[in-house]
């Protein structure tokens, strides 16, 4: 509750509300009920986090202190970075049954804005390599867990070079995404999820989910098989004349 901005009446019933549309969308984007108006609304809503709190926060702290004197400083802006990404994941998602090219217009700039976004992360993690990879955030990594500052600096190379390759043409961005976000998915499974089976708390979990979810915005502008089996021609079925 406390990114709550402080104007907004009821907190604790904002927090419970965020929650459940979270959890309802869950289920609409699984069973595809109204999977299209879903995503579009996850999306809105994530931009509204970053409009109203998580932007006043950082420039607030931006403005009190240098964004290189301590790893805290960063925080903010990492965490509005990863709404924007969650949100363009989700506006891509909903994109993704629809025709014309204003759709692949959307589409490629909104993949733009991720990997712009990616490739800050990746610069982040040359600067910081002992802290969380994946989206950088606050964590330091456990001692126990052998490579150091490499996960760091593997990291944000694979960043940097996915991010740069989807800023490329549509074929290289789908590509790219793909890459990018199978090794992210891999980061979770040979990074995080060690860590949480060690330290199996809301903290741990709450790692796995935002870089799950930061790959999957990534995946999602490699294109969505399901969207594009659903507007592609069928093989083997011949055109119409005109």
């Amino acid at each position: 509750m406390r990114l709550v901005p402080r104007w907004m009446p009821a907190h604790l019933f904002w927090t419970y509300f965020v929650g459940v549309a979270l959890i309802a969308s869950g289920f609409s984007l699984i069973l595809g009920i109204k999977r299209r108006l879903s995503a579009a609304c996850l999306g809105i809503m994530f931009f509204l986090f970053v409009a109203l709190m998580e932007l006043p926060n950082a420039i607030r702290q931006a403005l009190g202190a240098h964004f290189a004197s301590s790893p805290g400083q960063r925080i903010m802006w990492t965490v509005a970075g990863r709404e924007i990404v969650f949100g363009c994941g989700a506006f891509v998602l909903a994109l993704s049954t629809s025709h014309g090219i204003r759709r692949a217009t959307m589409e490629r700039w909104l993949a733009r804005s991720i990997a712009l976004i990616a490739l800050l992360y990746g610069l982040v993690h040359f600067w910081y390599p002992r802290f969380a990879p994946g989206v950088p955030l606050e964590k330091r990594n456990p001692d126990w867990m052998p490579g150091g500052p490499a996960w760091g600096f593997v990291t944000g190379s694979l960043l940097i070079l996915g991010a740069l390759a989807m800023l490329g043409r549509d074929s290289t961005r789908r590509s790219a995404a793909t890459a990018l976000g199978a090794a992210l998915v891999l980061l979770v499974a040979v990074f995080y999820v060690p860590i949480m089976l060690v330290q199996p708390n809301l903290e741990t979990l709450n790692y796995v989910a935002d870089t799950l979810l930061f790959a999957a915005s990534i995946l999602i502008c490699a294109g969505p098989p399901a969207a594009r089996a659903m507007t592609a021609p069928i093989s083997g079925i011949p055109k119409k004349a005109a």
